[in-house]
């Protein structure tokens, strides 16, 4: 795109964020939390990995060496909740070396995990949630229809930053 078409690209788009008779949604992913200092998906793999203890540990690296690709935690994760499923009511039973008390605690060690590295206070801060949060705010009296907000991501920012700027969601 060129210059001149970039401009005319964000005079459209404020066009339409402007008007209180559309519909307006924000899809937010891990770079918005990765702008504020956390972990993106690889290195919070590789820090729930190394944060496990030893046994959890060899059952995730297991587990993800049974995975194609580039596995993340994302994917262990839920490898591990499928084989606790298939394995439920089954003391005797195992799949990949995992029994269905070893994935339940696999489990539950991942997702602690994860909650330890991402509810901290960013290193870098919170102004942009909270400066998309003021401008929800303000519209938020304006428009017909909420703004709606979509995100995959594990910590609670742009909720925290909502709340914080009182806006609800």
């Amino acid at each position: 795109m060129t210059a001149y078409e970039c401009s005319k690209a964000a005079s459209e788009l404020r066009e339409q964020i402007s008007s209180s008779k559309r519909r307006i949604g924000f899809f937010l992913g891990a770079g918005t939390s990765m702008t504020a200092g956390l972990p993106g998906i690889a290195q919070l793999t590789d820090s729930v990995e190394s944060a496990l203890e030893k046994s959890q540990k060899d059952d995730f690296q297991r587990t993800k060496r049974g995975l194609s690709g580039s596995p993340n935690v994302e994917d262990v994760l839920n490898r591990v909740r499928l084989y606790r499923e298939l394995l439920s009511h089954s003391s005797k039973r195992e799949h990949d070396g995992l029994t269905e008390d070893a994935a339940k605690t696999l489990d539950l060690a991942i997702c602690r995990t994860i909650t330890r590295r991402v509810t901290v206070d960013p290193p870098a801060g919170v102004e942009s949630h909270h400066r998309l949060a003021r401008w929800i705010y303000a519209l938020h009296g304006e428009r017909e229809d909420p703004v709606e907000i979509f995100t995959t991501n594990y910590d609670l920012l742009i909720e925290r930053a909502l709340e914080q700027i009182g806006v609800p969601f």
